[in-house]
């Protein structure tokens, strides 16, 4: 079901949506910039590549389309390529398209960047990570990066529709039987892949694979034969052909047409039914055994065209649970937590449990949140409740010995407390200033004063350690006594509690 040009590409409108766009414009003018295509699965990449290709070979005979996969494609594969694409230079361009081009290692991707440079190849790359930390700087700055978009519910709901109308591409050739679908079947699809066309579209596979089996198994106790789609074909253009010849054996002499003839002649107009003649007022009693009715699967002989009926039923049944695009290792993962950690700092509690359930149900690691969520309690709560910090190691220690799916409630109650706890960052500013003048100092830091070392034996005595040193608790009202370095001398790093610009 893949669109054969850029005119059958459904979505993606802010790439082929009018005519001024890069992609057409470039088609239109015959000249093809190297692009990398990144997008969540399921949103085109491939499908664009493909229709692409498919339409410069149908305006132009000025290209050559070359597909890799990365995940099978090796350093040989690469050069083959591009010796390749360099030979036929002078007579045509290559357009190589590289499917998860992340999956190349740095010398693998250095390989591409003379043919892109001299001209020799038109580069496409699909990708569903982050190019900006994938592939290599160099690949990036001859590439204009084009972001797909997750598909909307509207735009997969057409190509579904597509699917099952197409009796050539579509699922009635995967399941060898004609296809129709219930009201709701396409909507329930549609909304519950997560702008993923091809979960809908192996759904729906799936459904008519069911519904197919549904079909067969009525049919088989009620004993009734079955005519494949093959086999209508082929008697609908046998009988059509046999129609034809009697239509012109009775023009040439309609004198010596008889009354079988004449009846014959009629029940192919549906107007005689056994050999009498009624001028058609049998034919609405009859006209469903004497006739192929594609809706509701009849034919002449009394047997059924076989179509699946798609249900509702099937269809969740094929989905078993909803489809959440996630990747633990991808850029949607940190998307996740990013949002999560936000709207904990925010006191949007709707929103933090909510991104924790996004993150849970595409099968996130309990103990990673937690460990998240211990994080956040010091950066983000810190002095102004330290509670928060005992909830959250709390938290991790049961889910540490509960484990999905009881520790959910365990997270959610500890995300729930930190999004409403008050919020304080004077903790981790502080730390952070800290950590600056630290790394900032030329040179040597400063040596750590004489009256603040420990001086366990007595030549550390003698040397000085220790010495005037003011224990507080024998003297809690002393404030002369410094603990930074002479350098440092009155500086803060901890804002507490006096200013409330850490507060939020």
């Amino acid at each position: 079901m893949r669109p054969r040009n850029v005119d059958e590409v459904i979505g993606q409108d802010h790439l082929l949506g009018n005519e001024s766009s890069l992609l057409r414009s470039s088609l239109r003018c015959d000249r093809l910039p190297s692009i990398l295509l990144w997008g969540p699965p399921g949103t085109g990449k491939t499908s664009i590549a493909r229709a692409i290709a498919n339409s410069t070979n149908s305006t132009s005979n000025s290209y050559r389309f070359v597909s890799l996969s990365a995940v099978n494609a090796g350093v040989k594969d690469v050069r083959d390529v591009v010796d390749e694409a360099r030979r036929v230079r002078k007579m045509k361009r290559t357009v190589l398209f590289v499917d998860e081009v992340h999956r190349f290692n740095k010398s693998q991707q250095d390989s591409f960047l003379p043919v892109i440079e001299d001209g020799s190849v038109v580069f496409v790359g699909a990708t569903t990570e982050n190019p900006s930390f994938h592939l290599i700087t160099p690949l990036l700055s001859r590439c204009r990066v084009l972001q797909l978009k997750p598909l909307r519910p509207e735009d997969i709901a057409l190509i579904l529709k597509r699917a099952v109308g197409d009796s050539e591409r579509g699922v009635e050739r995967s399941v060898g039987v004609r296809v129709g679908v219930e009201e709701g079947v396409i909507d329930f699809l549609s909304s519950n892949c997560d702008g993923d066309a091809r979960v809908a579209l192996n759904a729906l596979e799936i459904s008519a694979t069911t519904a197919a089996a549904s079909l067969a198994r009525r049919r088989h106790k009620k004993g009734e034969v079955f005519a494949s789609v093959e086999e209508v074909e082929v008697e609908e253009e046998e009988e059509e052909e046999e129609e034809e010849e009697e239509e012109e054996e009775g023009s040439m002499d309609p004198s010596r047409a008889g009354p079988f003839d004449q009846c014959r002649e009629a029940s192919t107009n549906k107007d005689c039914i056994n050999g009498d003649l009624d001028g058609g007022r049998s034919s609405s009693s009859s006209s469903d055994h004497a006739s192929i009715d594609r809706k509701n699967g009849e034919r002449r002989d009394g047997s059924s065209i076989e179509i699946a009926m798609i249900t509702l039923e099937d269809a969740k049944e094929a989905f078993q649970c909803k489809h959440v695009a996630y990747d633990k290792a991808g850029e949607e993962h940190y998307n996740l937590i990013s949002a999560l950690h936000k709207s904990m700092r925010g006191s949007d509690g709707d929103a933090s449990i909510y991104w924790l359930a996004r993150m849970l149900e595409g099968g996130e690691e309990p103990l990673y949140i937690a460990r998240r969520l211990v994080r956040f309690a010091s950066e983000d709560v810190g002095l102004a409740d330290p509670a928060a910090l005992t909830q959250a190691v709390a938290c991790y220690q049961a889910c540490h010995f509960l484990g999905m799916p009881e520790c959910n409630v365990i997270l959610a109650q500890c995300v729930a407390y930190l999004a409403l706890a008050p919020k304080s960052v004077t903790v981790y500013r502080a730390i952070e200033a800290a950590q600056k003048v630290v790394k900032d100092s030329v040179g040597q830091n400063e040596p750590v004063p004489l009256h603040l070392r420990n001086a366990p034996t007595k030549l550390m005595k003698d040397l000085g350690y220790g010495k005037g040193y003011i224990y507080p608790p024998d003297d809690p009202f002393s404030s002369s006594q410094s603990y930074l370095p002479p350098s440092l001398q009155g500086y803060r790093f901890l804002d507490w509690p006096t200013s409330s610009d850490d507060q939020v």
